[in-house]
């Protein structure tokens, strides 16, 4: 190989793991939003389950001092 070979190889390895970085950190990126999201959404389910149990209790509670 000559040396112009040898540092388009260089070269071309170098690019390689910088592409492979970058699209390992998008992809970091894309299931960090994602896990995000999915944590939101269970939160506000929990907090209505929450609600609905407690508005369940007062109905009950309600009814037996009627």
């Amino acid at each position: 190989m000559t040396a112009t070979e040898v540092l388009m190889l260089a070269v071309g390895l170098t690019l390689g793991m910088q592409l492979s970085n970058l699209l390992h950190t998008y992809w970091a990126a894309q299931d960090a939003r994602r896990a995000r999201e999915q944590h939101r959404q269970s939160m506000r389910r929990a907090g209505a389950a929450l609600y609905l149990s407690s508005f369940h209790v007062y109905r009950l509670q309600h009814r037996r001092t009627s």
